[in-house]
């Protein structure tokens, strides 16, 4: 099966492909024949934090609306015998695996969601409409614009910081594990994710990470802000602004500012030239973080849902 489901990724994308995840949890693996040929298949999952929706994830089709008709509309079937609400996707399981359609596929950039611009599409017209909207936006780096990295804000907090210890993250990874469960709760479609899994999820981008690109901030050795960025190998001069997250506590309110106006300092003095703030949802205070910092609109993302 793997290898059928590879060899229709080598026909449809030829060089950067997506990577196919969470497939031994799915509860379902659709597939459509013709000919022996697989031309196009998706996964359903079950999550019981979203219990009245069935999720529809690694979604490839060749551009066929019979073809896209008979996945999504087989997951349907599953889904109204399981008396679902809902279809949801596209997600592969949960919020901490890939999901979300791009809008546009110009300008992709590292941990994108690799997909096909006509798949979009193709789920609108089975039914789909848009639930929940996000962007990234790109802001430039200027060599006359000052930021400042306040040490003052610290002290008067009583706050430390320091990176991610890359040498050795298990402790690390830890506390980032817990404080990810605790201040992401309210998101909408959470799920909460078990310690090893989470540090899983991270194994892949820890050897191309880079110690400047992350900062965790401590009230007396309690995790109580982070941010975390990567360098986007598609265009090496720019870094990927990936997560940044404070405890929603009144005393850590100016955290967030006081983390991103370092980060990009640094970003600076590594030479790069801009940041993409990826993936905000439309209306999070993130977005606008990135307003302040001069973020320009790069790309939309959206999550899609259907009533059955």
């Amino acid at each position: 099966m793997l290898d059928e489901m590879g060899g229709l990724l080598d026909e449809l994308y030829g060089g950067i492909k997506p990577r196919l995840g969470n497939l031994l949890v799915a509860h379902r693996v659709i597939r459509v024949y013709q000919h022996n040929k697989l031309l196009g298949f998706c996964t359903c999952y079950l999550n019981e934090d979203l219990r009245d929706k069935y999720l529809i994830g690694n979604y490839q089709s060749v551009d066929n609306e019979q073809v896209a008709s008979l996945l999504l509309g087989t997951a349907s079937e599953l889904a109204r015998n399981k008396t679902f609400r809902s279809l949801l996707g596209p997600m592969n399981g949960n919020t901490w695996q890939t999901y979300r359609f791009s809008t546009n596929t110009n300008r992709p950039f590292f941990l994108e969601h690799i997909h096909k611009p006509y798949y979009m599409n193709q789920w609108k017209n089975f039914g789909f409409e848009v639930c929940s909207w996000y962007c990234s936006n790109r802001e430039e780096i200027h060599s006359d614009t000052e930021y400042v990295e306040d040490e003052n804000y610290y002290e008067e907090e009583g706050l430390t910081h320091r990176p991610l210890n890359l040498k050795e993250p298990q402790d690390d990874l830890a506390r980032l594990h817990e404080f990810c469960n605790r201040v992401f709760a309210s998101n909408e479609y959470f799920s909460p994710i078990d310690r090893n899994s989470f540090i899983e999820l991270y194994q892949p981008v820890l050897p191309i990470m880079e110690a400047p690109l992350t900062d965790l901030a401590f009230d007396n050795g309690k995790l109580v802000g982070f941010i975390f960025g990567i360098r986007n190998p598609v265009g090496p001069s720019e870094v990927i602004l990936k997560t940044i997250a404070r405890d929603p506590a009144r005393k850590y309110y100016k955290l967030a500012h006081t983390l991103t106006n370092a980060f990009h300092k640094r970003v600076k003095e590594m030479g790069c030239n801009g940041v993409i703030h990826a993936y905000m949802h439309i209306g999070n205070k993130s977005r606008n973080m990135s307003r302040k910092f001069g973020g320009e609109r790069l790309k939309d993302h959206v999550l899609l849902e259907m009533l059955i």
